[in-house]
């Protein structure tokens, strides 16, 4: 059995984390890093990725085609959790499953009660149906953001991992409920991710209720739009050979 199927074979989450010069190693064996970066030159956001995406879906592995849902932490997080979705539905199509459901809400609102008060509601009209969810984010600085979805997802007894691009921080250092259902790629490439609302087609608002989910940002660039969901099909097309 290769490193690659032992470490497929291992379901302890994130304190199985494979060593940094070991993930590289299997990546490496899987996808020609620089030739698909190469594809990526200068078409933000996913230009210089590569690496930090592959080894967030390595850490996953054979997780996420068990996956019944995704929950995005939109706006920022749209795009990732597009290319979550695409790897997830080669596996599931694969198996003859039906496609992951994929629910889009604005968080980082951080003290704004008012929003997570209908985030929760949302959640709760929801919770039957979701079965094993993933929630995506970009990247966890203070971990205030993300923590308060967490507790909304725990509330409603969920079940749930969370993945996200980078982390500002060893996993340690953030709260349990974090770090116990974490798994994350490396460096600060989730930044990449921040505030490209004229990618991503997207933006949040500021109003209650209708912060629940973002909404169209009207001055988007469509073609810059369209190049980002062609990169989301080149990478998700590779980074399935991690799963």
């Amino acid at each position: 059995m290769s490193s690659l199927e032992k470490f497929k074979n291992n379901d302890e989450g994130v304190s199985r984390r494979l060593p940094d010069k070991e993930a590289r190693e299997l990546i490496n064996q899987k996808i020609d890093v620089k030739k698909l970066e190469e594809n990526l030159e200068n078409r933000a956001p996913f230009s210089g990725t590569v690496e930090t995406l592959a080894r967030l879906v390595l850490e996953l592995g054979v997780r996420l085609p068990k996956y019944d849902t995704i929950i995005s932490d939109d706006a920022s997080a749209r795009l990732v959790s597009l290319l979550m979705r695409k790897i997830i539905n080669f596996k599931k199509e694969e198996a003859g499953e039906k496609p992951v459901e994929t629910y889009f809400v604005a968080g980082g609102h951080h003290d704004n009660s008012m929003v997570y008060n209908s985030i929760d509601e949302f959640i709760s009209s929801k919770k039957d149906d979701l079965g094993n969810t993933l929630l995506v984010t970009e990247y966890i600085f203070s971990g205030n953001s993300i923590l308060a979805l967490i507790r909304i997802l725990e509330k409603n007894k969920i079940k749930f991992d969370l993945a996200a691009v980078s982390v500002a921080s060893k996993p340690s250092l953030y709260d349990n409920r974090i770090t116990k259902r974490l798994y994350y790629g490396e460096g600060s490439k989730g930044l990449n991710f921040y505030d490209k609302e004229s990618v991503s087609g997207v933006k949040k608002v500021n109003a209650y209720p209708d912060s629940v989910h973002p909404v169209k940002y009207l001055d988007a660039d469509r073609e810059k739009m369209k190049e980002a969901r062609e990169d989301i099909d080149l990478i998700a097309g590779e980074l399935v050979k991690l799963v």
